[in-house]
């Protein structure tokens, strides 16, 4: 009888122990994808190269498709901003196709977005342009947030509803709530956060009555405005976890001021000063990146970059306590790399036709390249950008000309003169190795195809401004101070200054000494054999609106804004000359042979 009840006493206590596990055991998970930086690759090839992209939104798709097939509807997707722009699909949508629907927008409708995050490139576009594609996202139910895009003085918001001064024009955040059965739920709050810097890189035109800080927050800093709404959220009691998405980067962050200028990457000092989030979501600097930061209030946590290149990937394990309320037991953390997986050819046929619509208006011929390219095929094959800022070839010069060319376009009707001076840094396509993609050869066709390899950045636009003779040399002189010599005596750029950031002069004679001391080193700058630091009255100068919204020391070198300007393209002249990529395209249809 002992030995019946030793044997029933064990039996019991097995069970007990295997409910026990099982109990424990059954710990719920939901998943967190992103996007961030997708630049406007929404078909599977690239109309410029022909090539397949090794990050398209088709692979995007396919990524999702997998990981729902393990997550059912226990997933949460994010798109962290800079969408639209990037590519000549996406120029030939905004700008031809404006009225309809993006096909990013397209994209991240049949992939099933849940959240869309204004990135900087997304103030790239007119007012119209963009709540356009805003209106299509949330007529789909994608939430368009941006909690730090404010309202400068009462108007309206994005949804056409009253909104006081210091209001957000987009959603602040959004809340998804993931239903496990037997009355347990968890509530997750999305922060959406753009770019305190975006006023220093886009005409204010584009973001009427809006700034990117909340009105208590001057120095746009991003733990502020974290916490502004975390706390929202925790005191109206509206979620049990806390993501943060923001458009904001890791490289740059150092904790202070840039160049008189707001940071534009506060990721790390954005959650070492942040209280009650669970994970950041970051982008901007196209670094893929995964790693872990203690909060202010003692958490570890995630910060995570998918870096254009990568889903991003977050796994989070809860239970409830008796209450029925979730406890985070664990997050993991992942990049899911694009080009590891094959494109969604669903999803590619329905985009196709944007590819083939683009392929068609890009590469129409408008000119020729003839007469003396081959013989200097030597200045761009096998070469860099950065080598192209050290020295001076016939391809960067065809864009100084045309910058000159077009600044002159409102002589005739305005009787507003034109520059005599071009600056721009070297802008050429490039292969994954970091040559240039392409070289001009006598008898090629040019078309709109050709002119975004030989400038890439279909969204800048021209700006000319009068330049008091010194303020042009202290640019000139900081640019000198952007290089230095190698090991094998070449002069190059150094390793910390940004390509963007570093210009050639067209229109002026000069002549760096790189031996000399830093601020010695012009040896001299002249314009018609004359020293700048002669000349009396101001030199008329044609720039990109990038360098004049006065990053990378422009505005600390010269004190000059967009708001001394002349004129630009972006507000005077048509909106199909707005870009200098357009304007490439007019002078050659001009000239015919370059």
């Amino acid at each position: 009888m002992k030995k019946l009840l030793s044997v029933l006493f064990v039996f019991a206590l097995l069970s007990g122990l295997h409910a026990f596990a099982k109990e424990n055991k059954d710990l719920y998970q939901f998943e967190v994808l992103s996007t961030t930086d997708m630049h406007g690759r929404a078909t599977m090839k690239n109309v410029s190269t022909g090539k397949h992209e090794v990050n398209s939104m088709e692979k995007v798709s396919t990524v999702v498709q997998k990981e729902r097939k393990k997550f059912g509807d226990k997933v949460l997707l994010i798109d962290n901003g800079d969408l639209l722009q990037g590519t000549l699909v996406s120029q030939y949508a905004l700008t031809i196709k404006k009225e309809l629907e993006n096909p990013m927008v397209t994209a991240i409708k049949d992939i099933g977005y849940d959240v869309w995050v204004m990135g900087n490139h997304e103030y790239n576009y007119t007012p119209a342009q963009r709540e356009t594609q805003v209106k299509y996202a949330l007529n789909a139910g994608i939430d368009v947030l941006g909690g730090n895009i404010v309202l400068k003085s009462d108007g309206v918001n994005m949804y056409g509803k009253p909104a006081k001064k210091g209001q957000s024009f987009y959603n602040p955040y959004h809340i998804k709530t993931f239903d496990f059965g037997n009355g347990k739920k968890v509530r997750v709050a999305v922060i959406g956060l753009g770019n305190a810097n975006n006023a220093n890189w886009d005409s204010a035109d584009n973001y009427p009555n809006m700034q990117f800080m909340s009105l208590d927050n001057p120095q746009g800093l991003l733990e502020k405005e974290i916490n502004k709404y975390a706390k929202e959220i925790r005191e109206k009691n509206l979620a049990d976890i806390i993501i943060v998405s923001a458009h904001s980067g890791k490289s740059t962050d150092d904790g202070v001021k840039t160049d008189k200028f707001m940071l534009e990457s506060q990721a790390v000092s954005g959650v070492k000063n942040a209280k009650g989030i669970d994970l950041l979501i970051y982008g901007h600097d196209h670094q893929p990146n995964v790693e872990k930061l203690k909060t202010a209030d003692g958490k570890t946590i995630y910060i995570i970059d998918g870096g254009c290149v990568s889903v991003t990937k977050n796994v989070f394990t809860v239970d409830f306590d008796k209450n029925g309320k979730p406890v985070c037991k664990n997050v993991s953390a992942e990049l899911l790399y694009l080009k590891n997986y094959k494109d969604d050819k669903k999803l590619g046929k329905k985009l196709q036709h944007w590819y083939d619509e683009t392929y068609a208006w890009t590469s129409s011929p408008l000119g020729t390249f003839a007469n003396g390219w081959d013989k200097i095929a030597y200045q761009t094959k096998g070469k860099t950008n950065k080598d192209l800022i050290v020295t001076q070839t016939a391809i960067n010069d065809f864009v100084h000309k045309v910058q000159i060319w077009a600044s002159w376009k409102l002589y005739k009707e305005k009787n507003i003169k034109g520059a005599t001076v071009s600056v721009t840094s070297s802008s050429m396509a490039q292969n994954p190795d970091g040559t240039i993609a392409y070289t001009p050869k006598d008898n090629d066709k040019i078309s709109l195809n050709t002119l975004s390899l030989i400038y890439m950045y279909g969204n800048n636009s021209l700006c000319v401004v009068d330049m008091a003779p010194l303020q042009l040399y202290n640019w000139i002189n900081r640019i000198a101070n952007k290089l230095m010599i190698d090991k094998n005596g070449n002069a190059v750029i150094k390793p910390e200054e940004a390509l963007h950031g570093t210009d050639t002069f067209y229109g002026i004679d000069y002549a760096f000494d790189l031996t000399k001391p830093m601020g010695k080193r012009v040896v001299y700058a002249k314009i018609n054999g004359v020293n700048l630091l002669d000349m009396k009255k101001p030199v008329r100068v044609v720039l990109n609106n990038f360098r004049m919204a006065g990053a990378h020391s422009f505005f600390e070198t010269t004190g000059l804004t967009e708001n001394d300007c002349i004129w630009t393209s972006a507000k005077n002249l048509p909106e199909n000359e707005v870009s200098i990529q357009s304007l490439l395209g007019e002078y050659v249809k001009e000239k015919g042979k370059i």
